[in-house]
């Protein structure tokens, strides 16, 4: 009984919050629609704070970033919606559009389909949510291991076996994706930078000699973070850093 308490809670508070931030989505559609892209902006952000990542979000918000000359944070979201979405059509076209428009014009490594699915998985939901469906999906196997070794009757025994063997294997894949986006975070990761023009730096001090200058849009993969810096390596090799406050982490 506990374990369905549990379980409903954990419903019924992410409904909430669900329904929340569809009212938000639909608002700031509305406002889109309208013209008023600063405010569609806003309102699209709060769903992001709420916790929610979809790539229909991350694309509807990299709109509104472009339409109001936003190219870094416009580039930053579609890179996002991409993750999560890695063959729509739609993000591939606009995010191209956008890139068209940088000053940096540097090539990117493509990676393997295989690849880009495993991280779209990854990426597909917080790492708070993927903890959470750890735990639930833990107790959950608790239950049925309760039921199996105390079953009132042998066909609640069979049944206890089947579910918590199925719950047993998700609970093992879900764990992984868990370990996965949990390492991703933890490691190297990729960012793009949202400051119209910035000078990159040999070392992590603003006194140091500068590296080259890098402009908003541009993508690059951080390797290292020392206080307010970050350490980046583009496309072609070079390696560099920047202050953290230019750049947002896709």
């Amino acid at each position: 009984m506990k374990i369905i308490k549990l379980i409903l809670l954990f419903i019924f508070i992410h409904s909430l919050s669900f329904g929340q931030a569809e009212k938000y989505f639909a608002d700031a559609n509305g406002k889109y629609k309208d013209g008023k892209y600063s405010e569609a902006i806003e309102l699209y952000q709060k769903v992001v704070n709420e916790g929610f990542e979809a790539p229909e979000l991350f694309y509807n918000l990299g709109n509104a970033y472009y339409k109001t000359g936003k190219l870094g944070y416009a580039i930053l979201y579609f890179e996002k919606a991409l993750e999560l979405s890695p063959d729509d059509s739609d993000i591939l076209y606009n995010l191209q559009i956008a890139k068209a428009h940088t000053i940096d014009k540097i090539e990117e490594v493509p990676t393997l389909g295989i690849t880009r699915f495993w991280d779209s998985i990854v990426a597909a939901f917080s790492l708070k949510f993927w903890a959470i469906l750890t735990i639930v999906l833990f107790i959950l196997l608790l239950g049925f291991i309760r039921f199996y070794f105390y079953p009132t009757n042998a066909g609640t025994q069979r049944i206890a076996f089947i579910f918590g063997s199925t719950t047993f294997f998700i609970l093992l894949f879900v764990l992984i994706i868990f370990l996965a986006r949990s390492n991703i975070e933890e490691s190297s990761y990729y960012a793009v930078l949202v400051e119209d023009v910035v000078t990159a730096k040999v070392s992590p001090s603003e006194n140091d000699k500068d590296a080259f200058i890098i402009h908003a849009g541009l993508k690059f993969k951080v390797e290292e973070k020392v206080d307010n810096w970050i350490r980046i390596k583009l496309s072609d090799g070079k390696v560099a850093w920047i202050p953290k406050s230019t750049a947002e982490f896709i």
